[in-house]
């Protein structure tokens, strides 16, 4: 008698599953399919990673005297020899886009020379000051930026007083520096918060109009409310979640900054987000229907800059909260009340300029900024009142 084996052990002897012409066909083109995505996939992969790769050199390319520093694998970038938002935007929004590339893309650390640098404006240090906060925070290793002491005293001096060296944790040399020339452009050091707090608006105040005497106090009133709206905004609206952003953020961080002219006469304050911009956010809050009778109403078509003039028409908050809801005008107001000023506000593409007396500029441009940046420019004329011995002190104190 043979051995016995279990029927469903006997392979052999089991029907086999017919496949019918057609559902092998289907099955091959179903291979096929998973073929051509799988290779589509790794070769999409692989020109990213190519693309990657060709960024540095394009990032040499626009750069004079870029080089490998011998220190580690840090590359050396030189600051351009003019950074303002006014005179060379798209070449200061270049060089910023740069590092962030540089850092949070190629996770290379980067050392600024500031031996390049021949003069900066106020409001393109700010921006400055934020990207460089932003990688040091969240760069992903230690000391992802860092930079060189500025051989030029007087590019060490104002780099010094806006607290540059302090965040990069640059010392000067050890070696005696010359010292700087007198100048008659003061910088105030910037501030930096995630909350709207009013106390920091009042330090920038006294820090910009110290020794000149008292605030006009309709004045300091529309600078502290286009402050709080600045802080507000940023807050809750300039880093919304169904909004990404396209590089890593700090969410609700803001910055500020100041400098006062005392040839002149006539202080600045800088005020400036990360977030997704005035022209993204602004349809996503009041809605695109609302926005486009907006544009139709002042015949504007829809681009950056003219978003900026929209939202400054719209006067109602989001929040509905009752000391809210003048909303962008409480910004402008300031310069209406000092009546020797103007104000500028940069966002997302678009560029906004205000003067006094209701003249407005629209300008749109081919790099975003990355965020909003706010800038007020007024006569210290205009704001200072002057006071007898001992009423100043009473003066500030009406302002809680």
């Amino acid at each position: 008698m043979g051995k016995l084996v279990h029927p469903r052990l006997q392979r052999s002897e089991l029907p086999m599953k017919h496949v019918s012409q057609k559902q092998h066909q289907a099955r091959l083109r179903s291979a096929h399919r998973r073929t051509r995505k799988n290779f589509r996939r790794k070769r999409l992969a692989w020109a990213k990673f190519n693309n990657r790769q060709a960024a540095i050199p394009g990032i040499l390319s626009r750069t004079s005297g870029l080089a490998e520093t011998s220190i580690g694998s840090a590359i050396m970038l030189p600051a351009p020899r003019h950074i303002s938002l006014r005179r060379n935007y798209e070449e200061v929004v270049q060089f910023v886009n740069d590092i962030r590339t540089l850092v949070f893309e190629h996770r290379r650390k980067v050392c600024i020379d500031f031996n390049t640098l021949e003069r900066i404006s106020p409001a393109a240090m700010l921006y400055l000051t934020a990207e460089f906060y932003r990688c040091r925070r969240i760069g992903g290793f230690h000391n992802s930026l860092t930079g060189t002491y500025p051989t030029n005293p007087d590019i060490a001096n104002v780099l010094d007083q806006v607290g540059f060296f302090e965040l990069l944790d640059v010392h000067p040399p050890l070696t005696d520096v010359e010292t700087a020339a007198d100048t008659d452009i003061e910088y105030i050091r910037y501030f930096t918060s995630n909350e709207a707090k009013t106390v920091l608006a009042k330090q920038l105040r006294v820090a910009l109009t110290a020794g000149a005497g008292a605030v006009n106090e309709h004045a300091r009133g529309r600078m502290f409310a286009g402050l709080a709206e600045a802080m507000n905004n940023a807050i809750q609206h300039a880093y919304l979640k169904g909004l990404p952003n396209t590089c890593p953020v700090m969410t609700n961080r803001w910055w500020m900054a100041g400098s006062v002219d005392h040839k002149r006469k006539e202080f600045q304050i800088i005020f400036y987000d990360q977030g997704v911009g005035i022209p993204r956010t602004l349809p996503h809050l009041h809605g695109r229907t609302a926005i486009g009778r907006l544009l139709e109403r002042f015949s504007l078509v829809r681009n950056d800059g003219n978003l900026i003039k929209a939202a400054m028409e719209l006067r109602e908050s989001r929040t509905k909260q009752a000391h809210r809801g003048r909303g962008l005008k409480d910004v402008r107001d300031f310069v209406d009340v000092c009546d020797d000023g103007w104000l500028r506000i940069l966002s997302g593409y678009g560029e906004y300029t205000y003067h006094s007396g209701g003249v407005e500029n629209i300008a749109n441009h081919s790099k975003s900024i990355g965020g909003t940046l706010i800038q007020w420019k007024v006569s210290q004329q205009a704001l200072i009142e002057e006071f007898e011995d001992g009423h100043e002190d009473s003066h500030i104190g009406r302002l809680h």
